[in-house]
């Protein structure tokens, strides 16, 4: 009756007692559990390993990566002066003492918005230039009057405000510099840091790729 409780070996050349065959398998799930690593060890090892080879990345595909090494702005941005008013461009000392109770009537000469060429468009005494935001700021012009406080008579234009030097111009690299430092080794690339990069006019970050990972599932038991 005792063979009930025993197993036949595979070639059927002797009976296994069943404790003996229990207790091989404890014995060998204890071995399995021996060898096996605790969870924070797994992390330690995994953290020691070398981050894979950098490379360029496009930046449509560089999203939550790691930058490899520090990046620097390849030119300025904006890459011109230009308009921050829909208004006219024009010499500040020529309406230094326009007011509404003794305004200043300038020509105005051309019309500009953003992506026009510039290179035939002068500003000079006398004379005013109407210009879109975003567009570039002619020469001669040193500050941009808001069509607010300007009204149009045919080809001649009526200041009643002045405009100090400068005013509603934004400068050539005021948001990013030519050669800025734009990211540093280390960062990890968010959206901002990706349109950062895009202003200063770089197509691709240098930085780690992602690793590819494998599960193997092993065991008798699965």
């Amino acid at each position: 009756m005792m063979n009930v409780y025993n197993s036949i070996s595979p070639d059927y050349s002797h009976v296994i007692p069943v404790d003996e065959m229990l207790f091989g398998c404890i014995e060998r799930k204890q071995e399995q559990k021996n060898n096996m690593i605790s969870l924070n060890q797994a992390h330690h090892f995994i953290s020691s390993l070398p981050p894979l080879q950098p490379r360029a990345v496009p930046l449509d595909q560089a999203l939550g990566l790691v930058c490899a090494e520090d990046m620097y702005a390849i030119h300025d941005c904006p890459s011109v002066d230009s308009s921050l008013k829909d208004g006219f461009a024009v010499f500040s000392a020529d309406i230094a003492d326009a007011s509404p109770g003794n305004p200043v009537t300038l020509a105005v000469t051309g019309s500009l918005t953003a992506g026009d060429d510039i290179i035939k468009i002068q500003v000079t005494t006398g004379t005013a230039v109407r210009i879109m935001t975003g567009a570039a700021i002619p020469g001669g012009a040193t500050s941009v009057l808001a069509s607010e406080f300007a009204q149009t008579y045919g080809e001649s234009v009526t200041i009643k405000a002045d405009a100090r030097t400068g005013l509603n111009i934004l400068r050539k690299g005021s948001d990013i510099a030519q050669d800025q430092l734009v990211l540093r080794k280390g960062d990890v690339l968010g959206p901002a840091h990706l349109g950062l990069l895009a202003a200063a006019g770089l197509n691709a970050v240098t930085c780690h790729p992602l690793p590819r990972i494998a599960i193997a599932a092993t065991g008798s038991e699965l």
